[in-house]
């Protein structure tokens, strides 16, 4: 291993006394930048009077970003400029792969790789550099990007990227990457250990608002996003369905330079494959049967803003050459437009529960699609690996349901009913938990009272029976939620004068079991399975049938 200069034993001081992540990552990244300065000014290349522009760590495995800093380079302001954090997926993918550093040349959308002084630059297999990838580059000066590894524990968990501006080497080989790499790595590999070990505090990614609870699962995926936030890069947000990915969604947006433009959500799973093209462009009248009229579509209803494409996996592949088109060229047109192309100016965010690469290998996700929209891949954690959070969204969504009920928020948790929800297994993530607390809610609710609503563990356990738990029989659940519909009823009726009810009309609940009965096993056996078979043979029952189903009748009377 290269040996450290004494600048660099000072960069790794400043990493460990680096109060978190994002810190050290900074002091690593000034130490980089410092040594690529010192090579570039030794190169004889045509690169030696460029400008260094910006440093940047990528901390990230497989499934996505665990964390990103960026550092621009003294003199210069560029990660204020769109397209920031657009790095190619290539690089990535050539740099975790084979465990060596890379170069880009952007003018010549090609990777290299970086070998000794004097060594022939090697061209490397891989998708070249889209167009709009070119531009961005480009457009804030980087003419050229040097990746190379971050290791831990043996393993490629990230990368630094330079990136620089030298127009007079355009299509030649940088020097000053071969140069100053020896020293880089070394540092790199000294560094980035220690820079994952200063683990910020989950107070550092606060919940607010939109996101009003954060553990430390995903402390470090909200300070990600929370940086990517003001840029326009896409953002590919990863995890099981109703883990919070349209509230993460929404979350970034309200963060963006684009939060008073509108937030648009494409749920592509609700759409059958004839109609997704038509809900995403929209569509001109006469284009199909059914285009009576003119129609927006989401790309025009998001312009200026975001449009949140969720369970992107579930779109056809011919739409996705469409959605291919609109992400690399921003162009677009309605079904049925004789017209030329718009221009859409959003930002897109993008959410998925597949295994996309699975789906690639599979031949029912375009290849180009996926790299397209894995600018900054997330992936968001299960609730299972977010228990610390279970007990305050648990709170949040009963607060949340009794304010939208009542007009109050003075709804509690008991500590006995919070223990029985940490202490179960949540497939169905935050949407699931939202629902058992919608539940729990209409077992306890009691509007006549003027006290705070408290839901305790016997609510709470018939809530969670109908999800299969521990807990009294899912009759207790439903009878009580039977019992509050009909108060709400008795109340609502008072309140707007309609025919009162009185305790004896709980009585057509008598009717409800009987039709049920009735509906499955017929009238006979519906009195012999509630233990009246003497009635059945006196054949009687019919006139208990006919006065049960009066009842009911009688309860849904309008007034005279």
């Amino acid at each position: 291993m290269t040996a450290l200069v004494p600048d660099d034993l000072l960069v790794l001081d400043q990493v460990d006394h680096a109060r978190d992540l994002e810190g050290a990552g900074a002091a690593l990244l000034r130490g980089v930048l410092s040594h690529v300065a010192a090579g570039l000014a030794l190169s004889p290349g045509p690169e030696r009077g460029g400008q260094l522009v910006r440093a940047a760590l990528h901390v990230r495995g497989r499934d996505g970003y665990r964390a990103l800093v960026l550092l621009d380079a003294p003199g210069t302001r560029a990660s204020d400029d769109p397209g920031a954090l657009h790095t190619s997926g290539s690089a990535w993918e050539q740099v975790r792969r084979r465990d060596q550093a890379v170069a880009l040349d952007v003018h010549l959308a090609e990777l290299r790789a970086v070998g000794a002084p004097g060594e022939p630059p090697q061209r490397l297999p891989g998708r070249p550099l889209g167009a709009e990838s070119v531009e961005l580059f480009l457009g804030r000066g980087a003419s050229h990007v040097l990746a190379l590894p971050a290791r831990a524990d043996g393993q490629v968990q990230g990368m630094v990227t330079v990136e620089l501006q030298a127009m007079a080497a355009l299509g030649a080989t940088v020097e000053a990457w071969r140069l100053a790499l020896p020293s880089v790595q070394a540092l790199v590999d000294r560094a980035f250990p220690r820079v994952l070990a200063r683990s910020a505090p989950v107070a550092e990614a606060a919940a607010d608002a939109g996101l009003p609870v954060v553990g430390r699962a995903m402390a470090p995926v909200v300070r990600l996003l929370r940086g990517v936030a003001r840029f326009d890069d896409t953002v590919l947000l990863a995890g099981p369905s109703g883990v919070g990915k349209t509230r993460l969604a929404r979350w970034l947006h309200d963060r963006s330079r684009r939060a008073r433009a509108p937030f648009e959500v494409a749920h592509l799973q609700n759409y059958p494959d004839t109609l997704v093209e038509g809900e995403l462009f929209g569509w001109k009248r006469g284009a199909h049967d059914g285009a009576r009229t003119d129609k927006e579509g989401h790309v025009a209803r998001a312009e200026g803003g975001t449009l949140f494409l969720d369970e992107i996996d579930k779109v056809p592949v011919t739409v996705q050459r469409k959605l291919l088109h609109l992400l690399e060229s921003r162009a677009w047109r309605p079904l049925g437009s004789t017209g030329g192309e718009r221009t859409a100016d959003l930002r897109f965010v993008v959410g998925t529960n597949a295994d996309l690469d699975a789906e690639v290998a599979a031949g029912r996700f375009l290849p180009d699609l996926l790299w397209r929209i894995r600018t900054v891949p997330v992936r968001v954690p299960s609730l299972d690996e977010r228990r610390d959070e279970v007990r305050a969204w648990a709170g949040h969504f009963l607060r949340r349901k009794h304010e939208r009920e009542t007009g109050r928020a003075d709804a509690t948790l008991s500590e006995a009913a919070a223990d029985l929800l940490e202490g179960r297994s949540w497939p169905g993530n935050l949407r699931q938990l939202d629902q058992v607390m919608v539940r729990a809610w209409l077992v306890a609710a009691d509007v006549e009272q003027d006290g705070p609503l408290h839901v305790d563990s016997t609510s709470m356990r018939a809530a969670l029976a109908f999800d299969g738990g521990q807990g009294p029989a899912p009759l207790d659940a439903a009878l009580r939620q039977a019992a509050a519909a009909f108060r709400r009823e008795l109340l609502r009726r008072r309140a707007e004068g309609g025919r009162p009810l009185t305790l004896d009309d709980a009585d057509a609940f008598r009717g409800y079991v009987l039709a049920e009965l009735e509906a499955q096993l017929g009238l006979d056996a519906a009195f012999e399975v509630l233990g009246l078979e003497a009635r059945v043979k006196a054949r009687n029952h019919h006139a208990t049938w006919k006065r049960e189903q009066e009842r009911v009748e009688r309860l849904w009377e309008p007034e005279e």
